[in-house]
């Protein structure tokens, strides 16, 4: 198990000789993704900005992730739980099904993009190196033909 978990301790300083007394001892599961050190860094580790990031786009729904979401949120589709705007490693993924390692991305127009096309194969290339299968779903597929789109779920949650 060494290197799956990390010890915690919360303390608090009530003690009338000043020393801190011990409130609770456990062990608190570290991210679920592998280190992938031959990257040049440790992937495992979600950092601050990528947390607030994701925070933000919670906030900042799209009108076809919206859709998405109002089909998966609250374990709706087939009981299993879905995050929305998950941070994995250095990247923000717009719903994940950790229990399924299965990511859904909804594309609008901006992955057309050259650059954007780039970004989006080096975070593929990242997400299937640690186990994630992803999903992609057109933004006009998400707004016209939600249940097309629960079908093609239902297909990679079932494969």
């Amino acid at each position: 198990m060494r290197g799956r978990f990390s010890v915690w301790v919360r303390v608090r300083r009530e003690d009338p000789c000043g020393r801190p007394t011990l409130i609770r001892l456990g062990l608190r599961p570290r991210h679920l993704l592998p280190p992938m050190r031959e990257k040049g860094y440790n992937a495992s580790v979600r950092n601050k900005t990528t947390i607030e990031r994701a925070r933000r786009e919670r906030r900042e729904l799209t009108q076809a992730e919206a859709r998405v979401w109002a089909l998966l949120r609250d374990r709706r589709f087939q009981q299993i739980k879905f995050r929305r705007q998950h941070a994995i490693g250095p990247y923000v993924v717009d719903f994940a099904c950790v229990s399924s390692r299965l990511v859904i991305e909804v594309d609008g127009l901006s992955h057309a993009r050259e650059e954007q096309a780039a970004f989006e194969a080096r975070r593929t290339e990242f997400l299937e190196a640690a186990g994630w299968r992803i999903l992609r779903v057109a933004n006009a597929e998400a707004l016209w033909a939600i249940d097309n789109v629960a079908v093609m779920i239902d297909a990679a949650l079932s494969s």
